[in-house]
């Protein structure tokens, strides 16, 4: 819907990350850095009007997770799995 809006998303990992929106119909992309536990609201100063109708989301470790192990000759080990928590509701 198009009436659906971002309202808050936060970062439940350990490590901080950056998430970056984009996808609105406006056109608006906004990228943050958030720290474990921290969390970014569209209403907050210095965050682009638009914002909150975002489709895309990105989110990238800051950190490189050191129990990931990638080698052709195995075994591998993925990189943690990052945890987000997207909060929308109907605006």
């Amino acid at each position: 819907s198009p009436n659906l809006r971002l309202v808050q998303l936060c970062n439940m990992h350990g490590i901080p990350v950056e998430v970056s929106l984009s996808g609105s119909p406006s056109g608006t992309g906004f990228s943050m850095r958030l720290e474990p536990g921290g969390c970014l609201d569209p209403a907050m100063p210095g965050v682009p009007s638009g914002v909150d109708a975002s489709r895309v989301v990105s989110v990238r470790a800051l950190i490189a997770d050191p129990a990931a192990r990638c080698s052709a000759l195995g075994p591998n080990t993925p990189p943690a799995t990052l945890r987000t928590l997207a909060r929308m509701a109907c605006r």
